[in-house]
């Protein structure tokens, strides 16, 4: 009974009013249980199963509370994972770039054309794979043409590149007039290529200032600043690692989404005690939530294994509140006894 009582309690704050509805409830349930005590030889299952109910209940409120803050997480997530692989791309294809209109063109438009086609589905997928095609076909398009096999080619090629970089285009909304300029550039551009003639502004060195990016890292520190998703009333605070792949912990307590997790975010000053409501699929990222807070939070697995392993943190849902008392009454009695 004391430790259902301590369990149901996990998560209030310490200064919890009596007339709070769940301290409400719970004195309602001590006061029944006095009969029983008092008599020695009294049942409490009934009133178990009462604090059982009680517990299932707060905790499916609080987790239904947060679908809205866990759909802006996966979206956050998948956004920067796409953004990664996009400018992963870019570090990898740029390098190889002569002509700085054609690296200022990928930078600033169709690095975000890639993003967008990871998004639908992913690294390889169709939409990557034919948007990295394009951009195979318009690199090749302005190398100079020395036979007429070659200048064949690019005859035919050119007006299906230019629908397709249009209509990448038009998926970002560039107006006609913003495009206007590369599109004439590369016209020009392939223009000398198709008579053999290398362009006299290209240089080895691209002037965009790009430079090859390393792969997405799994190992990635969360940001030293919470970055905020949402907004009034739905807000999450992030230190998640979106890069990451999900992994259960290597050493130590595990944990995972129903249990209640006492530990510190990255700038707290104090430790606060959350329910973990939702983990991400993908990076494992972390959401917890408690209705004393003004905004939800996201940890990085990591972070919360860390803590578990230095004891900052806790599984505050699996502590059993009769045996933490047993233990202090014990301690107490022996300090007494060694005085005397």
């Amino acid at each position: 009974l004391v430790n259902r009582l301590g369990r149901a309690a996990v998560g209030l704050p310490p200064d919890a009013p009596r007339d709070d509805l769940s301290c409400q409830r719970l004195a309602d349930l001590v006061d029944e249980s006095l009969p029983a005590l008092v008599a020695g030889n009294g049942d409490l299952t009934p009133l178990i199963t009462a604090l059982d109910a009680l517990i299932a209940r707060r905790d499916e409120v609080v987790c239904f509370a947060t679908r809205g803050q866990a759909e802006l997480i996966g979206e956050h997530e998948q956004n920067e994972a796409a953004s990664a692989n996009a400018r992963h791309w870019l570090g990898q294809v740029i390098a190889r770039i002569r002509e700085p209109v054609v690296a200022h063109f990928l930078e600033t438009y169709w690095v975000r054309v890639m993003q967008r086609a990871c998004l639908v589905e992913g690294v390889g997928g169709k939409s990557w794979t034919e948007s990295d095609n394009v951009v195979k076909h318009l690199l090749w398009s302005v190398l100079p043409k020395n036979t007429a096999e070659e200048r064949q080619k690019l005859t035919s090629l050119i007006p299906a590149l230019i629908r397709q970089i249009n209509a990448g285009l038009d998926e970002l909304e560039v107006s006609v007039e913003e495009r206007k300029p590369f599109l004439n550039t590369f016209f020009e551009l392939q223009t000398k290529a198709l008579y053999g003639k290398p362009d006299d502004a290209t240089t080895s060195i691209p002037r965009s200032g790009a430079q090859p990016s390393p792969a997405p890292s799994a190992t990635a520190a969360p940001p030293a600043r919470a970055l905020i998703l949402g907004s009034v009333g739905r807000q999450v605070r992030y230190w998640g690692d979106p890069s990451a792949a999900a992994s259960p912990p290597s050493r130590g307590p595990t944990f995972a989404p129903g249990d209640w997790l006492s530990f510190r975010g990255p700038d707290d000053d104090s430790a606060r005690c959350g329910m973990i409501c939702w983990q991400s699929g993908t990076s494992g990222t972390l959401l917890l939530a408690n209705p004393a807070w003004n905004d939800a939070i996201a940890l990085s697995p990591r972070i919360v294994e860390l803590q578990l392993q230095d004891g900052t943190a806790s599984i505050a849902s699996d502590e059993r509140l009769f045996d933490i008392a047993a233990m202090r009454v014990l301690g107490q009695l022996e300090n007494e006894r060694s005085e005397a």
